[in-house]
């Protein structure tokens, strides 16, 4: 009998975050933590640059690789957890897109209090 996609989609998306899901979350949230207080007071507007292949989870901060072996239902749930945080700290976070050759895509952390 054929997999329904109807049930192997559901699945995918109540799964919860594993453990070692959970881990790569930590390691990417400890980059950006250390970004923040490396480049939050170096610019005009306050902003923080983060490259998104950080935040997609395409390479680990901490191995200094690419990460391999996620199924790509995966990362949307890892990235609102990770975004989840960031917010919950009071972070307006934005994106930008340069689709120059040599550009590539941001997220963008601003405080919401500082205008």
């Amino acid at each position: 009998m054929a997999i329904k996609f109807k049930d192997l989609k559901q699945k995918l998306d109540t799964t919860p975050i594993t453990e070692e899901e959970l881990v790569l979350i930590k390691d990417v949230e400890d980059y950006i933590d250390a970004q923040i207080l490396e480049q939050y007071d170096k610019t005009i507007y306050r902003e923080v640059v983060i490259d998104m292949s950080y935040v997609e989870f395409r390479y680990s901060p901490r191995t200094k690789s690419m990460i391999q072996g996620l199924g790509l239902s995966r990362i949307p749930k890892m990235r609102n957890e990770l975004q989840g945080r960031f917010k919950n700290a009071g972070w307006e976070i934005t994106y930008r897109s340069d689709e120059g050759m040599m550009g590539g895509d941001y997220m963008i952390l601003k405080g919401k209090t500082y205008r």
